[in-house]
Order: C-alpha cells, then sequence, then structure tokens
C-alpha cells in the first residue's frame, strides 16, 4: 500500500517503487524458504533486479539476507539449495544489467 498511496504517485519519487519491489521480492523469498521451489527464489531474484533498475545499489541490500533465509531454511538439501541460489544469481545478474548494457 506504500507504494500506491496518492501521495507517492503524485510526488512521482522513485522510492516507493523500491520498496515495491523489494517487499515483492521478500514474499518470493519467504514462500521459497517455506516450499523449497526453483521459481520463487528465482522470481524473488528477478524482482529485485528490477529494483536494483530502478535505485541502484540500495536494491542489493537485503539480498544477503534473502539468500540467506533460502538457504538456511528451505527444505531441501544444501546442495539443491545452492544450485536454486546460483541460478537466481544469474537471472539477477541478467536484469540488473539489462538496463545498464542497453
Amino acid at each position: 500500500m506504500l507504494a500506491l498511496t496518492p501521495i507517492s504517485l503524485i510526488i512521482n519519487e522513485l522510492d516507493s517503487l523500491l520498496v515495491l519491489f523489494l517487499l515483492l521480492a521478500a514474499w518470493a523469498f519467504t514462500l521459497a524458504a517455506e516450499t523449497g521451489s526453483l521459481r520463487r527464489p528465482v522470481l524473488g531474484a528477478f524482482v529485485t533486479g528490477l529494483a536494483f533498475n530502478v535505485k541502484m545499489l540500495a536494491a542489493f541490500l537485503p539480498l544477503p539476507s534473502f539468500f540467506l533465509l533460502y538457504f538456511l531454511t528451505a527444505p531441501r538439501p544444501w546442495w539443491t539449495r545452492l544450485m536454486h541460489l546460483a541460478l537466481a544469481a544469474v537471472v539477477l545478474l541478467v536484469v540488473s544489467l539489462s538496463w545498464a548494457a542497453s
């Protein structure tokens, strides 16, 4: 709701969009930690990459805690969790660098 309040739309600040993307990423990583699915950390990394395109390195501040949450709590073997996070990191880099490369 913070990202969609009328005052943030009128001011046209990008901070509210950054907060929205990071909240979506936190939601995706939380669901990933509960289920252990591959799609959720990849989705969280994708959304974090979009947040990077909004506000650069400020988007990467919660990223270590997202990755650590998934690595420590997902109901998968540790090597599967590591592979999921490696794939999520590749998606994150591709989405983050897409804006800088264009």
